[in-house]
């Protein structure tokens, strides 16, 4: 599994790629970009992008996200839309999240809510005033993660459950009975 996703075939013309580099810190509205955007530094506020997301080891994001398949290997906290969403070991995401598909490796973080996108499709858009809120204001990023943060009691940190132990409990429940 790499970062972009070497391994896939992309189906849409792309520029190059864009990287937010371990140690930069970026506020803003990441809205034009016509290529793979990775983050291995600090990014807060709105990208929107018909392309793939990578958050690097170090990289922290923060805000509404809009992209097509994101890779997380370090933090990615607030209101997520894509198509594909990975969250590698070491990754960690907090907040909500749309997705079509969504998959978590052991050791990953899931702390939030996920909605499914139906077969007859979700259109989702970040709402205009939301987007300038969020860039003008970096208290309202706080309250949108302290507000996923404080969950109600059926949502939790989601963990990949470990097969082997799974099977070797119902061989056990086999050998008992």
């Amino acid at each position: 599994m790499g970062l972009f996703g070497s391994g896939r075939q992309k189906s849409r013309t792309a520029g190059g790629k864009t990287i937010i580099a371990a140690g930069c810190q970026f506020r803003g509205e990441i809205t034009q970009i016509e290529g793979d955007l990775m983050v291995d530094g600090a990014f807060e506020g709105v990208i929107e992008s018909a392309f793939d997301l990578a958050v690097g080891v170090n990289g922290h994001v923060k805000g509404l996200v809009k992209a097509n398949h994101i890779v997380v290997t370090g933090v990615l906290e607030g209101k997520v839309v894509c198509d594909h969403l990975e969250i590698l070991s070491s990754g960690k995401f907090i907040g909500e999240l749309v997705a079509g598909d969504m998959s978590i490796e052991r050791g990953a973080k899931f702390i939030g809510r996920s909605h499914e996108v139906t077969e007859s499709g979700m259109i989702v858009a970040f709402d205009e005033e939301e987007k300038r809120t969020i860039i003008q204001s970096p208290e309202t990023i706080e309250k949108l993660v302290e507000e996923v943060a404080e969950k109600p009691k059926h949502l939790r940190t989601i963990e990949p459950v470990d097969e082997s132990s799974t099977e070797q409990s119902t061989d056990e429940q086999k050998h008992s009975a």
